[in-house]
């Protein structure tokens, strides 16, 4: 397998050891891509600042449930390879980010299937459906994932959730706000149908993710 660019100086791929690079390659594409992310913490809740100067985040984040608000909050997830019996042979490996923590189903529940959620702070240099999104987790031998990346000995590595397993989500249109001296959007988003009962995260940043259930 075959890794360009920066990460392939840092992936060093010997011999057929796929799983191995596939897992280095999500690292560390994984850190590169924190890079572009807001600062202070993963789930980058907001609320105004109470008098004049610089907005002050406070770092929360929630599923609106009609006049109910649930917080959301971030869960541990691990990241391993999966791989078939051919896989020395070039098949494709996945790698899954893994919610082994709390089992088969989030303890965050929510009955509503138009939830709505907010805030998110964005730096305006970046296209808010990039930074953030709302996945459905696949439930497997008792806990939860998600796909994060995969190989082959032809393809080369890619990393990244797959479309089937992303919730197309409808964005306001966000308001400008001044932190840590740069520019951010605050934005609030909802998805653009009405989701199946099951289990779901959203995901900041890439790595970062704030688990719920519909039921």
């Amino acid at each position: 397998m075959q890794v360009k660019g920066n990460l392939g100086k840092r992936c060093r791929v010997m011999g057929p050891a796929m799983i191995a690079a596939l897992l280095c390659v999500v690292s560390h594409g994984v850190v590169l891509a924190q890079d572009n992310v807001v600062p202070a913490t993963a789930n980058a809740g907001a609320v105004p600042a109470t008098g004049a100067g610089e907005f002050k985040p406070d770092h929360s984040f929630w599923l609106y449930d009609g006049e109910q608000k649930i917080r959301l909050l971030e869960t541990r997830a691990t990241i391993g390879a999966k791989g078939g019996i051919l896989t020395a042979y070039g098949a494709s490996v996945h790698a899954y980010a893994i919610f082994s923590d709390e089992g088969p189903s989030s303890p965050t529940r929510s009955t509503n299937r138009m939830p709505s959620f907010g805030d998110v702070m964005v730096p305006d240099s970046r296209r808010v459906g990039e930074a953030v999104q709302l996945v459905k987790l696949e439930v497997e031998k008792g806990h939860r994932q998600i796909q994060v990346g995969k190989s082959g000995a032809f393809s080369g590595a890619q990393t990244g959730i797959p479309d089937a397993a992303r919730i197309p989500l409808v964005f306001d249109e966000g308001r400008a706000v001044t932190y840590a001296g740069r520019t951010f959007m605050i934005y609030k988003f909802k998805p653009a149908s009405a989701l199946a009962p099951g289990e779901y995260a959203v995901v900041m940043g890439g790595s970062h993710y704030l688990d719920f259930g519909i039921d």
